[in-house]
C-alpha cells in the first residue's frame, strides 16, 4: 500500500512568514497554479482515494487532483493543522521576541514545547496515528493525503524511525510529496521526500514555511 503525503500549496500567509494553524487562510494565485501543476504530476499514479484537512488550503489543493483523476476527496478533521493558539496570525520572528524561551525550546525540542493556548504535539501525532491505522485497514491500494507542515512531519518522523524532536530537519514545500510504502511484511519504506518537480517544470516558486 503506498501513501502519497502532500503539504498543501501556496497562501498569502506563507509569503508573509505567518504561522497559519487553524486560520482558514485560502491559496494564493501562485498556490491555484502549484496544485494545478501537482493534479498534472500525480494523475496517473493508480490513486484510489485522496484524503485531505477540511481547511480550505488543503482542499483547494485536493481540488484538482480529484478532478484529473475522478477520485472524490474525502475531507477528515483528523489531518488539520496544529492550533497554535498565541501563536497564531504571527511571523516567526514576532514570536521569537515575544515568546523567547518558548521559542527556543520549539526550536530545538518542539515535540515537548508547549505554545500558550495550543494543541500539543503529541495530541497533533495521536490523531495522525489514528487516521494512518483507520486508512490501513482498508482496501485501497494508493492513497493521497493532503494536510499540514506539522502533523505531515510527525506523522513521517513515526513512520520511517525519525526522534520527533528531529522534524524541523524535515523540509516540506508547499504540494511537495513524501511517498511511503507498506511492503507486504509490514515494513514502511521511505520512496522520496518533499518531490516538488512539478513545480520546477512550472517555473514556480515554494515556500517552507507553515
Amino acid at each position: 500500500m503506498k501513501f502519497i503525503w502532500i503539504r498543501h500549496a501556496q497562501t498569502i500567509w506563507n509569503t508573509q512568514h505567518k504561522t497559519q494553524g487553524r486560520t482558514d487562510t485560502p491559496l494564493d494565485e501562485t498556490g491555484l497554479m502549484q496544485a494545478e501543476h501537482l493534479a498534472e504530476r500525480l494523475k496517473n499514479s493508480g490513486l484510489n482515494a485522496i484524503y485531505s484537512s477540511p481547511l480550505q488550503r488543503a482542499l483547494q489543493t485536493a481540488q484538482p487532483l480529484a478532478k484529473a483523476t475522478g477520485v472524490p476527496t474525502t475531507p477528515d478533521e483528523r489531518l488539520t493543522e496544529i492550533d497554535f493558539g498565541e501563536w497564531e496570525g504571527l511571523r516567526f520572528d514576532e514570536i521569537a521576541a515575544l515568546f523567547p524561551e518558548t521559542f527556543e525550546h520549539w526550536r530545538v525540542r518542539p515535540f515537548t514545547a508547549e505554545i500558550p493556548g495550543a494543541e500539543r504535539p503529541k495530541e497533533v501525532l495521536a490523531r495522525m496515528r489514528d487516521f494512518f491505522e483507520h486508512i490501513s485497514a482498508a482496501s485501497d491500494d494508493t492513497v493521497a493525503i493532503v494536510s499540514h507542515t506539522l502533523p505531515l512531519k510527525l506523522m513521517i518522523a513515526h513512520l520511517i524511525g525519525l526522534p520527533y524532536d528531529r522534524i524541523h530537519s524535515l523540509r516540506l514545500d508547499n504540494t511537495g510529496t513524501t511517498e511511503t510504502e507498506v511492503r507486504s511484511d509490514g515494513m514502511i519504506t521511505l520512496v522520496h521526500s518533499n518531490n516538488t518537480s512539478h513545480l520546477l517544470e512550472g517555473m514556480l516558486t515554494w515556500q517552507t514555511l507553515r
